[in-house]
């Protein structure tokens, strides 16, 4: 693990399974890409800061009949200073990045119907029953108070989060890394 200043440039897709962001992260020992979860709730643009990268690594995949390889980082924290001062609005394509939640297709955990812990009906079985925050997360979104979402969870219930706190009119804070109640 180490802890490097650079830029991340961020740029924003809209894929099939909804959007999702990508990274180039510019440092002093070279260029990375980066496609992890926790960029998904970043506005496009560029970030300086420090970035602490748990691993590097090679990367290849086929899309749309071409080969890519690339060195990507795994990132475990950004550390930036501010919103960049004219963040990129442009929206890509999913014709030019491939959704990195298609790479590793994770399942999110849902409870066995055969414990007896589990609550039984129609209700109980249906994916919608599932909550979409845990307990100590929607009792903050109750009250108002800021949330931090776990970005090492499934990349698309991350998704749903994300979308579900700008529903609730909550906003990402790029240097505190909370989503807070947007002020009236």
């Amino acid at each position: 693990m180490i802890r490097i200043q650079g830029k991340l440039s961020i740029k924003q897709v809209s894929g099939r399974s909804g959007s999702f962001c990508v990274g180039d992260l510019i440092t002093d020992i070279g260029t990375f890409k980066v496609k992890d979860a926790i960029l998904d709730q970043y506005s496009a643009g560029e970030y300086e800061g420090a970035f602490v990268i748990d691993e590097i690594y090679p990367s290849s995949y086929s899309w749309r009949g071409k080969v890519w390889v690339e060195v990507r980082a795994r990132l475990s924290a950004i550390h930036v200073e501010s919103e960049p001062d004219t963040p990129d609005t442009e929206t890509l394509s999913e014709a030019v990045e491939p959704d990195p939640a298609d790479e590793i297709a994770v399942a999110v955990p849902r409870p066995d119907p055969s414990d007896s812990n589990v609550e039984r009906g129609p209700a109980a079985t249906s994916a919608s029953a599932m909550p979409l925050f845990d307990d100590e997360a929607q009792a903050c979104i109750d009250q108002g108070k800021p949330v931090k979402l776990d970005p090492t969870m499934d990349r698309g219930l991350f998704r749903a989060q994300r979308d579900a706190l700008k529903a609730l009119g909550y906003r990402f804070d790029a240097s505190t890394q909370l989503w807070a109640a947007a002020a009236d």
